[in-house]
């Protein structure tokens, strides 16, 4: 349970500005007439109900309350007899939590997808593809299209729906690759990318690790003499950069070959403070050694790389466009109690699976009650 309540305290501060919004209700007016599937027997709202509405953009109930059931069953995981009205901090419940971590995805979706249509990015053929592969997968992992489209049955929407939310990490990929791509108008820009990085006291470096874990004084020693003597190299190097790469081949650790452009990275976000500080004193191409508890690094700051911040950048714009989406609020989502609905839908999943095992042991088949 101690958990769990660390997991959702971490992720409060990104919830606040969320939570205050929630209590300004705009009604929508499309309230659905669907009556398929558990989640909506077990919350009596209408699948096709526009339980919000994101930048212009209406989220169905049947998408949220899949979110809301998702974060239910995982938190249901970690916090054994969960009490859904539990407060976890500052007056946020177990179950508000989870109303408004739910609806933090459903801003993520529907932004992505807002994205993917401004730029013209859609669903390739090999992503298509690869989700018919993972849909037979699937059916085999079940043992047959029924079985199968039971266990759709009790996750508690359509397949249509599980099927569009399951295609958002395809659609992210392809945004983040064109964000990625200086010749992709998603790209932000070279200027925009170091104003950002001189901001975020950001900077870019390549190191050589030598450890000296293990080893006795003298052959610490010769370590240290060893980082002197490339450090000394680097120095006299008319080209610092590629004489480091000559030279990487030495390091014991992986980081210079994994990353060939360096390593950017923002203040405080190394893991290494010692080496943090080396740097921060360091101007471009000055070349240090730096001792550590676990062994010597060389260490040179080069000139600030731009494609180093490309994923820092895009999940801040990401976070940017999710904490200023305009939000509007249906009754139906005012009034829908996380507790009550993910208590009768695990009841009712439990109901129909019996059902589907009793009509497979009837029939001679296999049946499932797998549920996400």
């Amino acid at each position: 349970m101690k958990t769990a309540k660390r997991f959702i305290i971490r992720i409060l501060s990104m919830l606040l500005v969320t939570a205050v919004i929630m209590t300004v209700i705009v009604y929508t007016g499309k309230h659905g007439v669907r009556k398929d599937g558990l989640c909506y027997a077990a919350s009596g709202i209408h699948p096709d109900c526009q339980i919000v509405t994101i930048n212009g953009t209406p989220v169905s109930a049947e998408e949220y309350l899949y979110l809301v059931s998702y974060d239910c069953q995982y938190l249901s995981q970690y916090v054994s007899n969960i009490d859904w009205n539990a407060e976890v901090s500052d007056g946020m419940t177990y179950g508000s939590y989870v109303k408004t971590d739910a609806l933090e995805t459903a801003k993520l979706y529907t932004i992505l997808r807002q994205w993917a249509s401004k730029n013209g990015i859609t669903l390739t053929d090999a992503d298509k593809a690869a989700m018919a592969a993972e849909r037979a997968q699937y059916v085999t992992y079940y043992g047959s299209e029924e079985a199968y489209a039971n266990m759709i049955k009790l996750v508690g929407i359509s397949e249509a729906t599980y099927k569009d939310t399951s295609s958002v990490y395809y659609l992210y990929s392809h945004i983040y690759e064109q964000f990625c791509d200086p010749g992709s108008k998603l790209y932000p820009g070279a200027d925009v990318l170091s104003s950002y990085g001189a901001d975020g006291s950001y900077a870019t470096i390549k190191e050589i690790f030598l450890s000296t874990t293990g080893l006795t004084d003298e052959e610490k020693a010769a370590k240290q003499a060893q980082a002197q003597a490339i450090a000394e190299e680097l120095k006299a190097a008319s080209d610092i950069s590629a004489a480091f790469d000559t030279l990487s081949s030495v390091s014991e650790d992986s980081v210079a070959q994994k990353n060939p452009n360096g390593v950017t990275f923002a203040a405080g976000s190394l893991g290494n403070q010692v080496l943090e500080d080396a740097v921060a004193s360091l101007g471009e191409k000055q070349v240090s050694v730096v001792e550590s508890s676990g062994g010597y690094y060389v260490v040179v700051r080069l000139p600030l790389d731009a494609s180093g911040l490309l994923e820092s950048y895009f999940s801040k714009e990401l976070a940017d466009a999710r904490s200023s989406a305009a939000v509007t609020y249906s009754k139906e989502y005012n009034n829908l109690d996380v507790g009550s609905f993910y208590t009768a839908l695990t009841q009712k999943r439990t109901d129909l699976s019996s059902q589907l095992s009793s009509a497979a042991s009837s029939s001679g088949g296999s049946s499932s009650n797998a549920a996400g």
